[in-house]
């Protein structure tokens, strides 16, 4: 869409879900920083109801699914070889 509230809406939700990538990856730096595993955290997700139902359009966050595989590759990148 050129204009409109899809637009708009489509827009803000990029910026929003973005942010909260931002603040997830932040957020699995500091547990792994103290000593948590973030992936053991972030696989919380799925029995608070973060089920992955295909509607991201109007989600703030990426699914459950997709923010556990963010916090896997955060600790493989920060884990030694």
């Amino acid at each position: 869409m050129k204009h409109g509230l899809g637009r708009t809406l489509g827009r803000s939700g990029r910026i929003i879900r973005e942010t909260e990538r931002t603040a997830d990856a932040l957020g699995g730096a500091m547990m792994l920083d103290a000593g948590f595993d973030p992936v053991r955290g972030a696989a919380i997700l799925k029995h608070l109801g973060g089920g992955d139902l295909g509607l991201d359009l109007f989600a703030a966050h990426d699914s459950a699914g997709k923010r556990i595989a963010a916090m896997r590759a955060l600790v493989s990148a920060r884990t030694p070889r």
